[in-house]
């Protein structure tokens, strides 16, 4: 049966589909060279705290300056919740889903994500948590950063820790050691393909068709759940983050090589050269435009390559799970490569022990009934029926084993020998010889050398 997903048709005879998302971030620390640390620069907003509130000055080299900083002795970090941007944030769907946060000018995100933080201030959790003893912090300060030459625009807000509350928290965000975050975001998508079914839209995310890219469409954000301190790892926004580590991007200045030519045309044949890997077709040149169906074709392209990944790494915990609770020492501590060289091997071999078993088992059942079994009475006492249905049901080859040498030694003490009748003593019988008469014994002794 197909599954259905429920939508609403709005005023301009959209579908539009309500779901919830969470838009994880990535690590930036090894992405950008610092020219200050994450550490050393969130002390300093901490020491400014007690001078004019509105003098902070962090000495970005682009981007916004953050909120003044009230001399409460909490700890406070810059960050970007999410970008406008084409992002594969987590949610309910089967399939991984492609969320254009940056469709129309990102309004969606523009408009509504400001005014929610603004009126929830929502709780920094640990590992979206929903316990309230998780609870680390709360957001605060929200704006709107408009997008620069090395930066999609988006929403930044500053994360707000009580170091006497969540000492840990506080001195993970302010050191720099805590660098990743997820936000939860509720909200009404439009399909990009309102002419699809719903079940091959899900699936054909990230594919080109009739030209566009199949995406979701942010329409309206309606709620923004809360913001959560998550592991370091590939995430769903490459621009979120400590908006610190992103303020401190360098230009890039070309770098002369032995052949004469500069990074620029190296970068140029390494991008070309992983466009064609990737199997799309561009022709790319220095100082030429990027062709404008190349992000689309691209991001199509890693749409597909990320689903693959998630079903082979699906596949490689069912395997590694499966090896795990079939309780094999032999795979203990086995690569996925190793398990698979034998596994075919050993699951033949499961499965001849499998026979192997039922025919012990049917044996000692046998033996049970011509140990136990009394003509004379109608069933078996409570005690020998649970007896035989354990035999029945077992699968240890161990027990049922000692349990067919003790029944067949019980019958045979009953019943004697259970020997075939090929083994049983063949009864003699009395077979009288002919009688030969005296004239032709003589002549045969004559004819042969008998006596006369």
């Amino acid at each position: 049966m197909k599954e259905e997903f429920k939508f609403r048709v709005n005023r301009k005879g959209e579908k539009i589909y309500t779901f919830d998302c969470v838009v994880d971030c990535k690590g930036l620390r090894s992405a950008y060279d610092q020219g200050e640390s994450t550490e050393e620069l969130n002390e300093r907003i901490q020491e400014k705290a007690g001078e004019k509130e509105s003098e902070v000055e962090l000495s970005f080299s682009n981007g916004p300056s953050p909120p003044a900083v009230p001399d409460d002795g909490k700890v406070r970090v810059l960050w970007r919740l999410v970008s406008g941007a084409k992002l594969w944030p987590s949610s309910s769907f089967p399939y991984p889903q492609c969320v254009d946060f940056g469709h129309d000018n990102s309004a969606a995100i523009s408009r509504d994500i400001v005014p929610l933080i603004e009126g929830s201030n929502p709780d920094i959790m640990w590992n979206h948590s929903v316990d309230s003893k998780d609870i680390a912090g709360s957001v605060e300060s929200p704006f709107w950063e408009a997008n620069t030459e090395k930066l999609e625009g988006g929403i930044n807000a500053t994360l707000v820790v009580d170091p006497e509350y969540d000492p840990k928290a506080a001195k993970g965000l302010q050191s720099g050691i805590i660098r990743a975050g997820s936000i939860g975001i509720d909200g009404d998508y439009a399909p990009s393909h309102p002419k699809m079914s719903a079940q091959e839209f899900i699936r054909q995310q990230g594919k080109i068709v009739n030209g566009e890219l199949v995406r979701w469409l942010p329409v309206k954000i309606t709620a923004v759940r809360h913001m959560a301190l998550v592991p370091s790892g590939l995430g769903a926004d490459p621009m979120a983050g400590p908006r610190v580590a992103l303020n401190n991007i360098r230009e890039e200045e070309p770098i002369s090589n032995e052949k004469g030519g500069t990074m620029g045309s190296e970068l140029t044949q390494l991008f070309s050269a992983v466009c064609k890997d990737l199997g799309v077709e561009v022709a790319l040149s220095d100082g030429a435009p990027i062709p404008e169906m190349l992000e689309n074709n691209l991001m199509g392209k890693i749409g597909e390559l990320k689903k693959a990944q998630l079903g082979y790494s699906s596949i490689y915990d069912r395997v590694l799970r499966a090896c795990e609770l079939s309780g094999v020492k032999k795979y203990s501590g086995k690569s996925i490569d190793e398990i698979l060289d034998v596994l075919p091997t050993d699951l033949a071999n499961a499965e001849n022990g499998v026979a192997f078993l039922e025919f012990q088992k049917c044996e000692a059942l046998k033996a049970f009934d011509a140990a136990k079994v009394d003509p004379t009475k109608e069933e078996l006492s409570d005690n020998d029926k649970k007896i035989r249905l354990r035999i029945a049901n077992s699968s240890d080859i161990s027990y049922i084993q000692e349990a067919l040498e003790e029944y067949k030694s019980l019958s045979l003490k009953r019943f004697g020998s259970m020997k075939t009748s090929a083994d049983e003593e063949i009864p003699k019988v009395d077979i009288k010889e002919p009688e030969v008469s005296k004239d032709i014994v003589d002549s045969v002794s004559r004819l042969f050398g008998g006596d006369k």
